[in-house]
């Protein structure tokens, strides 16, 4: 039989979805998951499943110790915990996992992505008893196992080690993140800024009072953007992506960042019609 699946709210502080404030909060975000386990049952959990940080539902950071405290509720019912860290994984936070910026140990990892340079794998790591658990033969299927990708999956690790691309990405991000943030300081529509290594968000608004979505904004943006010759596509209608290659060369990501803020600006001072609108998908 099919299990059932229940979804939580991720801890999006910029817009908590339980209106409260991240000074005054007390992580009423794990409290949340802990009501939920207790009116289901603890021994009806089967297992959790998270992001790091959140990839496709905008780049969402959670507040600093959201997992820890909610691994300790985890631990006191034994319930594994399984962490995607497909978009997170392998050196993108600035760390290997991203999970390992929060002080938590998961019990399962999945991997996909950038394990294979772009050729179609993913793994999955996790606990010796849990991997132990699987009955004999029970991942050997025709198209499993590639040897040719699992030997490209191998060289990606060992480039990723020799080239320190994981450091590079801490660094690099820092720098962006920074760029970012002076600009939302200085624009309107620019609502916040956030992220980890190469794995960054930014959140167009109306305004910053109201922090209503901006949609057409982010459009706008995208739009211009494209015009000067640069890619970048937005998340829940509004979020920047900002994740460039962990080798991009130091003078090309500056130049994209110049791109991106000039069409920030653009948009913010009227410069972009709403006839480009019909012209720009995204999701």
């Amino acid at each position: 039989p099919w299990l059932k699946s229940v979804k939580v709210p991720y801890p999006y502080c910029y817009r908590c979805p339980l209106g409260l404030s991240p000074k005054s909060c007390r992580m009423s975000c794990v409290d949340r998951v802990k009501t939920l386990i207790d009116k289901v049952g603890p021994e009806n959990v089967v297992a959790l499943i998270t992001e790091p940080v959140q990839g496709d539902g905008g780049i969402v950071v959670p507040p600093e110790n959201y997992f820890t405290q909610l691994e300790n509720i985890l631990r006191k019912h034994g319930i594994p915990m399984i962490v995607d860290e497909v978009q997170t994984g392998l050196g993108r936070t600035g760390r290997w996992f991203g999970y390992q910026h929060f002080g938590f140990r998961p019990d399962v990892i999945t991997l996909g992505k950038p394990l294979g340079s772009g050729l179609p794998i993913s793994a999955i790591l996790g606990r010796e008893d849990i991997m132990n658990s699987l009955p004999d033969f029970a991942y050997s299927f025709t198209l499993a196992g590639n040897p040719l990708i699992a030997r490209v999956a191998l060289r990606t690790i060992q480039l990723i080690k020799e080239r320190d691309l994981v450091r590079r990405a801490e660094k690099l991000g820092e720098t962006v993140l920074s760029r970012l943030r002076r600009l939302r300081d200085e624009c309107s529509i620019v609502g916040d800024v956030r992220g980890k290594g190469l794995m960054i968000g930014l959140e167009l608004v109306k305004d910053k009072e109201s922090r209503v979505r901006g949609f057409e904004e982010a459009k706008k943006v995208v739009w211009r953007a494209y015009e000067l010759g640069l890619f970048v596509m937005f998340l829940s209608g509004n979020v920047l992506r900002i994740q460039p290659p962990l080798t991009i060369e130091e003078d090309v990501l500056e130049e994209g960042l110049n791109i991106l803020e000039r069409s920030i600006k653009d948009v913010e001072e009227g410069r972009v019609g709403d006839d480009v609108l019909a012209k720009v998908r995204g999701w």
